[in-house]
């Protein structure tokens, strides 16, 4: 996921400029760094999975292990990454799925009834 509040993921068009083979610690089974300025930024796996999808990093883009490796060995150095923020998709996404989870519920509800 993205940075936290005090340290957020920069915003804008950057290029992959490197890539390493499980680099350890934090950063999980693959590193790929970006071209984004006043920081050492990438995207990269984790050695805590339970913080994906969470606003906890130092404004790196984690990913889980599995999904990182495979983006690895996707991309090649420099590779066009595009990030961005754009509210009405958020959004969008979190109604979608509350009416999903409350469509689940309502089925889930009738079956045991």
């Amino acid at each position: 996921m993205v940075g936290k509040p005090s340290t957020p993921t920069p915003k804008g068009s950057f290029k992959i400029k490197n890539k390493a083979l499980n680099p350890g610690g934090p950063f999980g089974a693959r590193w790929m760094g970006l071209t984004a300025t006043g920081g050492s930024y990438g995207i990269h796996g984790t050695n805590n999975p339970n913080s994906i999808g969470h606003a906890a990093s130092a404004g790196c883009v984690r990913m889980y292990n599995h999904d990182v490796i495979e983006l690895y060995n996707t991309v090649p150095i420099g590779t066009i990454v595009n990030i961005y923020f754009n509210l009405e998709i958020a959004l969008i996404s979190y109604l979608i799925l509350r009416l999903f989870l409350y469509v689940l519920e309502l089925k889930f509800s009738y079956i045991f009834l």
